[in-house]
């Protein structure tokens, strides 16, 4: 395990100590063996300090931490120059204070529009908000699946009955517009809006260009997945689930033993999956909201990153594979490496250095932290948890890839690029759709006066289960 941080000043204060325990003259054996007894407690201390700043040395952290107030946030965006996110929805909360716990589960959301390239003089792909790119009018209708999908799934009796409570909000930036809020409210799922002034203190940190005009789509999404660590300001929460837009939730139990595993630790604030290539998967998470540590991510976003430092300078201190092979109990080593991880310059990189370098409350779980685990992750503030639930025990479908979404064209088509005939079948992908596009259609077809939803959205799932339902026979 770790030793605590201290602080710098008190570690000074030590070695003044010593020195000052040098010049006394040694007159016995047994004042030898105090001054050698110092000497092993400043070199302890020291060595305790040097490289680090976690969070700890400047006050507590983990569930049992103060997690501060929203004049308090109000009072960081001041500082930073920035407005911190808060909840502005018509839509009231299902918590009643005093009676369950309660989380937020969270679906963050951008619709990435390329504004430098986008066409112009023709006609909108979903004109009842004005979308001209077809692309962005399909995710569009792949968020409100997403929402419609959890919001009817957390109202399931059964997580009353284990204490929890549920509030579903939707995470969006700029791209989406009033109109767009409108629909997603009357789904009955509140919105926290992130204001472009926090991409703003990315672009100047990293020398870009405002983020009104980015150049390029992978721009557009970095900018996106880094707004992920705003949810941590749902201060007046108890915790924050998250899924990305591409995941469905399907487990009751589970998710239910999940949340009870996450409170049953009180030094836990961040609990994920980590994979062979990164070392905190940011699709499916749990985390501890707090003012604390929504300032490491405004103080990360204002620092800057790099591949050699990384996010706040951390320099090389990732638990890095030194063999790309497939992963064994044997054949491979662990070594500190750089930042250039999958989405280490976005949202994973983030969640790691903030919870992992800095807090040290980063709990990981998954067959990969399993085998890693043990050649040891405590020089990279990793704690293991074995024995935890698998994904697909928590009936959690994900549907990697840019041509595998419910709302792609042609999602069960044999011959794309992750989609093969033993994928869709054998492995049952296509079932999948077949299972989860009917409930969420009928959610859909609910939704009053949205025509959106109606004639738009509902039919392109309905198309997706109608061919994945025959591509298989």
């Amino acid at each position: 395990s770790h030793r605590p941080s201290f602080p710098k000043q008190q570690a000074c204060r030590l070695v003044r100590g010593f020195l000052v325990a040098l010049t006394v003259e040694v007159r016995s054996h047994l004042q030898m063996i105090r001054i050698i007894s110092l000497l092993a407690l400043v070199s302890g201390v020291w060595g305790s300090w040097k490289g680090k700043t976690l969070a700890a040395s400047n006050g507590m952290v983990g569930k049992l931490a103060p997690r501060g107030t929203m004049e308090e946030l109000r009072a960081l965006g001041r500082e930073f120059n920035v407005k911190i996110p808060e909840i502005n929805s018509t839509v009231s909360s299902n918590c009643v204070a005093g009676e369950n716990k309660c989380v937020a589960f969270v679906v963050v959301a951008s619709l990435l529009l390329d504004q430098k390239n986008e066409k112009k003089h023709v006609p909108a792909a979903c004109p009842n908000f004005g979308i001209k790119d077809e692309g962005a009018c399909r995710f569009l209708c792949g968020v409100m699946a997403n929402l419609a999908h959890h919001r009817q799934f957390l109202e399931n009796e059964d997580f009353n009955r284990r204490g929890y409570t549920f509030d579903m909000i939707a995470v969006v930036d700029e791209s989406f517009s009033d109109d767009m809020i409108d629909a997603i409210h009357s789904m009955r799922v509140q919105t926290l809006r992130i204001d472009i002034s926090i991409k703003k203190l990315l672009s100047k940190s990293m020398h870009w260009s405002s983020p009104t005009k980015w150049s390029g789509i992978f721009r557009a999404q970095l900018f996106a997945e880094v707004l992920k660590p705003g949810a941590l300001a749902l201060i007046e929460h108890d915790a924050v689930m998250h899924a990305d837009v591409d995941q469905y939730i399907t487990n009751t139990t589970m998710l239910a033993d999940e949340l009870d595993f996450y409170f049953d630790h009180d030094d836990m604030e961040l609990i994920a999956m980590m994979n062979i290539d990164s070392p905190m998967n940011a699709g499916h998470w749990v985390a501890n909201p707090s003012v604390s540590a929504v300032r490491a991510w405004i103080q990360d976003l204002a620092g800057g990153f790099s591949k050699e430092g990384g996010w706040g300078h951390a320099g090389s201190v990732v638990p890095t594979l030194t063999k790309k092979t497939k992963i064994e109990q044997d054949g491979y080593n662990i070594a500190p490496g750089k930042w250039d991880f999958l989405g280490g310059n976005r949202d994973q990189g983030l969640f790691y250095h903030i919870f992992g370098l800095q807090r040290n409350t980063y709990y990981a779980w998954g067959r990969v932290a399993n085998i890693i685990g043990e050649h040891g992750l405590d020089e990279y503030n990793v704690h293991i948890l074995e024995d935890f639930p698998r994904l697909d025990d928590l009936g959690l479908y994900h549907f990697t890839g840019s041509d595998r979404k419910p709302w792609a064209n042609n999602a069960c088509k044999i011959g794309t690029l992750m989609n093969t005939e033993e994928s869709l079948c054998k492995y049952e992908w296509a079932s999948r759709y077949v299972n989860v596009i009917p409930k969420v259609h009928d959610e859909l077809v609910k939704v009053k006066n949205s025509d959106f939803m109606q004639s738009y959205c509902a039919p392109i799932l309905m198309e997706t289960k109608k061919h994945c339902s025959k591509v298989c026979n």
